[in-house]
């Protein structure tokens, strides 16, 4: 490797926040965190044997969706789903982070049907 092509990677290897077209955009995630849950719950039948294996189904879905649709390679990415059934209960669904409002940022989209809901939270934080 020459010096130049030495430099050259360095360079970029110091990027402290992300190019444009490499940002996180929730609209974005978003549409593909709806694609994901629709195909994998379509005429899923909710069993307390069945939630543990869906949820990581959805995640791992989700996850290779986001990294592999769209443009964000220095992005550590964190998905949560909550899964369960409507029985007349109300639900609240909080996070908190410590990040830099400039470079990282969530998405979230719940899915809900007369049986379950399915909220599913993916965390972008960049990695310098």
């Amino acid at each position: 490797m020459s010096s130049r092509e030495f430099y050259s990677n360095l360079k970029n290897q110091s990027l402290v926040e992300p190019r444009e077209s490499e940002k996180f955009y929730p609209s974005k995630v978003q549409a593909l965190i709806k694609e994901n849950l629709e195909y994998a719950l379509q005429e899923f039948e909710l069993t307390a044997d069945n939630m543990n294996n869906k949820t990581k189904e959805i995640n791992r879905l989700v996850k290779e969706a986001v990294r592999n649709g769209l443009n964000m390679p220095r992005y550590k990415l964190v998905v949560q789903t909550v899964l369960g059934s409507i029985e007349g209960q109300g639900l609240t669904i909080a996070s908190k982070c410590l990040w830099d409002i400039n470079c990282d940022n969530y998405s979230s989209y719940t899915l809900t049907t007369e049986k379950l809901y399915c909220t599913t939270i993916v965390f972008g934080c960049y990695n310098e």
